[in-house]
């Protein structure tokens, strides 16, 4: 067993074919409606926009513990194009050939991912990228649907692989942004007050820490309609799910005194405008230990999320609070937020 996974905990068991085909279709989904080649083509590109400017030691510092770094991630991505350059061949060649899944974490362990150099394995990669594309463009109708049969999934078409390619290059460029964004911008040591916080991506064995902290979201007093206890559930879910599978362009950050201790949590998001579809970066949760109140933790956090919307390339940050969450609203208007839309709502009486 490797030291390092790169597996989401939901990644099922050897043998679990319909698992396994499961995260392949969730992988394939995150392509949604744009063309597979398009994002596959432009893979040397976004990986050199994530990792521009990265330390060296950022670069080969993990994600969490016992979590890949970007170190790893780019060494399994060549690895990764080799293993398909030669199933598509083998499938354009052979009847419905075998494609034998391998360990991608024995595989970094045992070939060194760590150790490689980071301009050369870009290097490779692109070409390995472009030669692959090359067969793509030139494929038939016929050949598209032409199949190879996965070890652990099943048969798979090219047309799936191909999604399957493109899906596998966004959730570890989505990897690489959490990474970046966390660990180079938001990383670092803060004064507040008599305080001092590390701001850091959070790690599996603080989930208990973080879910203890929602029951603040609600510390204000809720509205009337508002169930109590229902906000804490909901972003409760949301965290766990997070906790789980982070999302792509999401990152799930705390902010720990010196003795480790969670004093606080944010969750950024990447969503999109409901009028241009523009990317922008939005602050799901916020909430703080309430012993840590008015010690800064909050304007701490917001700050970090300035820094990794800046990373990102977003023109703006949204939130959304309660009308009548006054404390909240001041610390949001301290640090630039001000209304934007604003949703009405009207109770309606049910039918006599």
């Amino acid at each position: 067993m490797s030291a390092l996974t790169n597996l989401p905990p939901s990644t099922p068991p050897p043998g679990d074919a319909a698992g396994w085909r499961t995260l392949a279709d969730e992988t394939r989904a995150l392509v949604g409606d744009r063309d597979a080649l398009e994002i596959l083509a432009g893979q040397d590109s976004a990986l050199r926009a994530q990792l521009r400017g990265l330390s060296a030691g950022t670069y080969r510092t993990p994600e969490s513990d016992g979590r890949w770094s970007a170190a790893h991630i780019v060494p399994h991505l060549v690895d990764t194009e080799l293993a398909w350059s030669f199933r598509i061949r083998q499938i354009l060649i052979e009847d419905r050939p075998l494609m034998q899944g391998f360990d991608q974490g024995r595989w970094a362990e045992a070939f060194g991912y760590a150790d490689e150099e980071l301009e050369e394995s870009l290097r490779l990669l692109a070409a390995l990228r472009q030669r692959n594309l090359r067969l793509f463009r030139a494929l038939s109708v016929s050949e598209w649907e032409r199949c190879g049969v996965h070890s652990e999934r099943g048969a798979e078409s090219l047309r799936e692989i191909a999604r399957l390619l493109a899906g596998h290059d966004l959730r570890h460029i989505g990897q690489l942004q959490r990474i970046t964004a966390a660990l180079t911008r938001a990383k670092g040591t803060q004064e507040t007050g008599r305080l001092a916080l590390e701001i850091r991506p959070v790690r599996p064995s603080e989930r208990e820490q973080v879910l203890a902290l929602l029951p603040r979201l609600e510390a204000f007093g809720l509205p009337a309609n508002v169930p109590a206890g229902s906000v804490a559930t909901g972003e409760a879910r949301a965290m766990e799910a997070a906790f789980d599978s982070l999302p792509a362009g999401a990152v799930l950050a705390v902010a720990v005194d010196p003795s480790g201790a969670v004093l606080g949590v944010l969750f950024l998001e990447t969503r999109h405008d409901y009028f241009t579809g523009a990317p922008h970066g939005h602050v799901g949760v916020l909430a703080v230990a309430g012993a840590a109140e008015g010690r800064g933790v909050g304007r701490a956090l917001l700050a970090s999320a300035d820094a990794w919307g800046r990373a990102e390339g977003f023109d703006r940050l949204t939130l959304t609070v309660f009308d009548g969450n006054a404390r909240a609203r001041r610390l949001y208007e301290h640090a630039g937020y001000r209304p934007d839309l604003v949703r009405y709502r009207k109770d309606l009486e049910p039918n006599s």
